[in-house]
This record gives C-alpha cells, sequence and structure tokens, in this order.
C-alpha cells in the first residue's frame, strides 16, 4: 500500500534484507522500499522483528536503513512464541547477546529503543501483563496481548514496545526522549 496517510507516525514492517524479509512475508520488499522512497510522510519508522532467520543481518539492515534518509528511525522486537516454541524463536541467552549489540549500535544506527529499555528488556523485568496495554482482536479485547494469563510465554515476549512503555512510565531520560522523538 502507498504510504499517504494523516496519521503523525507511520512505522512499516520489514524484517531483514530483501531475501530474508522476502522468505519470511513473501516477496513484497521492494514495494515496500518503493513505497518509502515514493511517500512525502515527514515520520516513516521501521518494525524489525528479529528472529532466528533474521537475527544475522541485523548491522548489515541498520546500515542499509540509515542510507535511506526518509526513515526515522528502526524499532527492534523479538518474536513472541504464541503458537509454541517454533524455528523463529531465539533463546534468551542468545537474546541477551543481540540486546548488547543493539545498545552498541545505537550509537552508530538510527535505533528508536531507548537505551533503558534495551537493558530492561536484557534484565527481562518489564512490567507484565501491562496494565495501560490492550489488544483488540476480532471483537475481543485483551489485556496487554492475547495470552495474558500465560507466565511462560510472558516471560518470553518480544514485545520490546512494552518495555519502552514500562519505562518511559519510570521516566527513564532515555525512554521518554526516544517516546518524543516519534509520537
Amino acid at each position: 500500500m502507498p504510504l499517504k496517510t494523516s496519521a503523525n507516525t507511520i512505522f512499516v514492517s520489514i524484517d531483514g534484507l530483501q531475501q530474508t524479509h522476502d522468505f519470511l512475508r513473501g516477496k513484497t520488499f521492494n514495494r515496500i522500499i518503493n513505497n518509502i522512497h515514493e511517500s512525502d510522510h515527514p515520520s516513516l519508522h521501521i518494525n524489525f522483528t528479529i528472529n532466528n532467520y533474521n537475527k544475522g543481518e541485523i548491522q548489515d539492515f541498520c546500515e542499509y536503513i540509515n542510507g535511506i534518509h526518509k526513515i526515522k528511525g528502526i524499532f527492534f522486537y523479538f518474536h513472541t512464541p504464541y503458537y509454541g516454541f517454533d524455528d523463529l524463536y531465539i533463546e534468551p541467552n542468545e537474546r541477551k547477546d543481540i540486546l548488547l549489540s543493539l545498545l552498541t549500535f545505537k550509537r552508530k544506527y538510527k535505533i528508536l529503543n531507548s537505551y533503558a529499555g534495551l537493558k530492561s528488556a536484557f534484565k527481562n523485568d518489564w512490567k507484565r501483563p501491562l496494565d495501560i496495554s490492550y489488544v483488540y482482536e476480532k471483537g475481543d479485547i485483551y489485556k496487554c496481548c492475547r495470552y495474558p494469563d500465560d507466565p511462560e510465554l510472558c516471560q518470553n515476549c518480544g514485545y520490546l514496545s512494552y518495555a519502552e512503555i514500562n519505562e518511559t512510565l519510570k521516566l527513564k531520560p532515555s525512554a521518554v526522549f526516544n517516546a518524543l522523538k516519534y509520537f
């Protein structure tokens, strides 16, 4: 879809460089990038969900996105195993390694996750379920996510935006400053 809307901010999901993204989401990468280049929207951002297929190209993806000036930044998430621990899932220790890399990459690339949010994700200590977040799906409303009563799933939650919200509510400066960048 063309990126034409009156919304203040647009987040576009891209989960890797062309070959990986197209493997994960169908052959849409070139169309998405073309739509970004053709858009005159002033606030375009990327959502990137880290999984076992794209984890090795995070830095290359950041380099690529840094070259597209219309994109203000990338927000990283992790795959959440709603339907069981599949081949997309990344184990907690490897997630920590990736989060340490993101903390380092943040100095060089347009990464929207705040230092406070990434550190909270590293410690895996943000509040769950998050009381101010709701999901509306097929006529049903869920507090936090579709499975808030599954403690194992909550511990493996990849919604790093919830870590951000939690740190923003604690008034952590880096989280507040980052939120102001895209809202």
